[in-house]
């Protein structure tokens, strides 16, 4: 598949999942609590924490394996399913420990059986992320749409028949979205080895190669991963109540539907760069990343607007204490979401130093600065935080793609609205050829 179809495929699921996303957390913030709301987006965001934590970039590593060396597809499938069962342990006692020795403060008051239930999603999680990358490196990026729909719906309804069944019950919430993760994970794991398939030997040089660029990729994914969701863990931890979170996870996740295109194309990026020169990936990253620009500035001017209005009407009055953070949040998604369009070129070209680099600055002051604002202006304070890191990390990470792909500023970062229109345009109608032909 092109770039552009995959991109448009992924942005298609994007789109699809988007109201459901978004009836699932209504349904959330209208039955559950203020605090309960909170308490579930902290136990999310500690569970996808540990995931980043434990899975050393194996999924990455797959994707890499197939696409740029060739690797068997049942011989990577068969390294990855080993190597994901021995990081599902570490993240179990990652998980042992946050339940019983170093919990958020925002949580001390929670039964253990309620944590354990909250991130015992954790190993699934970790084998749903390397078949998804698995997917990808034999070009079904379908197959990775539909295991992100059906984790959409399956928590839509998990949620909706808690709402029926004890209205305000995290504890049923939580129990119902583990099982449908659990069923979707199973699904998914036998469509995937009927595919690829599995090899009974495996070979060294698959375990070693895989481990050795999983885990130079592993620090850039964690340090860029854990940038997002450092200010909610934060929080946890210097907050005593957790309502705090959930007004910034209101506004967090409003914003995070700014991500939706430029993340599309990126997720999509990679295996294009994997196979590319470093001149043709300079290029086609400096493309993607100056139509990414344009998509967020306008969904951006979009929600200055409409956001006022909108999160109260939909969430709840109480809710509005959501809008200060999620305006100071706005620049720093176009930020972000510019960070992560660049740094796959890096990591395509095996340069992964470079984003690590700008993420152990940029990471380190967001936990500097967190320890200071957070206490003293609460959200408020961590919206800020988030802001200026991001900045950090963007401004350092732009300047090292234009030295070293030789791009431009203006054909990186500047949109051209008559050029890129009509890229789109002849891009869309190329697709309508290809249903009709297909449909006729």
């Amino acid at each position: 598949m092109s770039l552009f179809r995959n991109a448009a495929s992924i942005l298609l699921t994007s789109f699809v999942s988007i109201p459901i996303a978004l009836a699932a957390n209504v349904i959330v913030t209208r039955t559950l609590s203020v605090s309960d709301r909170g308490v579930l987006q902290l136990l999310t965001t500690t569970a996808a924490a540990v995931v980043l934590f434990a899975s050393l970039g194996w999924p990455m590593a797959s994707l890499y394996r197939i696409k740029r060396m060739g690797s068997r597809p049942g011989q990577v499938m068969s390294a990855g399913l080993l190597a994901t069962g021995l990081t599902s342990l570490v993240g179990l006692l990652v998980v042992s420990f946050v339940v019983f020795g170093g919990r958020p403060l925002a949580l001390d008051a929670l039964p253990p059986v309620l944590l354990i239930v909250g991130l015992a999603s954790v190993p699934f999680q970790l084998y749903l992320r390397l078949l998804s990358y698995i997917a990808k490196g034999i070009d079904r990026m379908d197959l990775r749409n539909i295991s992100v729909f059906a984790m959409g719906a399956g928590r839509l309804m998990a949620i909706g028949a808690a709402a029926l069944l004890v209205p305000g019950s995290l504890m049923l919430i939580l129990s119902l979205t583990l099982a449908s993760t659990l069923v979707i994970t199973l699904i998914t794991l036998t469509v995937m080895i009927r595919l690829t398939g599995l090899e009974r030997r495996i070979e060294r040089v698959e375990l070693r190669e895989s481990f050795h660029f999983g885990v130079q990729n592993y620090a850039q994914s964690l340090a860029g991963q854990l940038h997002e969701q450092i200010d909610i863990l934060m929080m946890g931890f210097l907050l005593a109540v957790p309502d705090d979170v959930a007004y910034y996870g209101i506004a967090v996740g409003i914003l995070a539907q700014l991500k939706l295109v430029p993340e599309s194309m990126a997720l999509a990026l990679f295996p294009r760069l994997a196979g590319a020169t470093a001149k043709e990936a300079g290029a086609v990253a400096a493309r993607v990343c100056r139509h990414g620009v344009a998509w967020v500035f306008l969904s951006g001017v979009g929600v200055a607007i409409t956001a006022p209005f909108v999160v109260p009407f939909v969430f709840g009055e109480a809710y509005s204490r959501s809008l200060t953070p999620l305006f100071i949040l706005l620049p720093a998604m176009l930020m972000l979401t510019t960070y992560r369009v660049l740094s796959r070129y890096f990591t395509a070209l095996g340069l992964q130093r470079v984003t690590i680099t700008s993420q152990v600055f940029s990471v380190a002051a967001n936990v500097g600065l967190n320890l200071v604002l957070i206490p003293r202006f609460g959200i408020d304070g961590a919206a800020v935080s988030s802001l200026v890191s991001y900045s950090l990390e963007t401004i350092v990470l732009g300047a090292v793609f234009l030295r070293q792909s030789g791009s431009s500023f203006r054909e990186t970062f500047v949109p051209r609205p008559i050029a890129d229109g009509a890229f789109y345009i002849d891009k869309l109608r190329a697709l309508s050829r290809r249903v009709r032909r297909r449909t006729s």
